[in-house]
């Protein structure tokens, strides 16, 4: 989606959403290799802001993890967690899955190898919703 403000064209987040009861619904933000940790943080408070109260963080198999991208999963965790939502995130890279575990990120927030395995942990349902950065 691409939204125009004084002839300039500028990349917005879309947002789909296929039942009325979203903040149920299991939101998947698919994190690409360019996503910066401030447009994930941008993807994140937006979901908290229309409502969404499950929230899962596919980071795909990139394996950097700056420590702002950390400081913003942990942020949003809390968050989601005080508004009685919940939060996971996905990585296939096992180096990210190990430095979430050695900083204790994990205990914060669950954390899987895979969507299939996020589901079947009960952290989120099936049919998830997806949020992606429109490119």
């Amino acid at each position: 989606m691409i939204a125009r403000r004084i002839g300039y064209s500028r990349k917005v987040i879309e947002v789909l959403q296929p039942s009325p009861n979203h903040a149920f619904d299991p939101l998947v933000i698919d994190c690409s290799l360019d996503d910066t940790p401030a447009g994930i943080a941008r993807c994140i408070d937006l979901a908290v802001r229309v409502g969404h109260g499950h929230i899962v963080v596919d980071l795909g198999s990139r394996e950097d993890t700056p420590s702002e991208l950390l400081s913003v999963l942990h942020r949003s965790s809390c968050r989601l967690r005080d508004l009685g939502g919940k939060f996971a995130v996905v990585s296939r890279a096992p180096g990210v899955r190990r430095l979430l575990d050695l900083t204790l990120l994990s205990e914060s927030f669950a954390v899987h190898g895979n969507l299939p395995d996020a589901v079947r942990d009960g952290q989120v349902r099936s049919s998830p919703t997806t949020l992606e950065r429109a490119g």
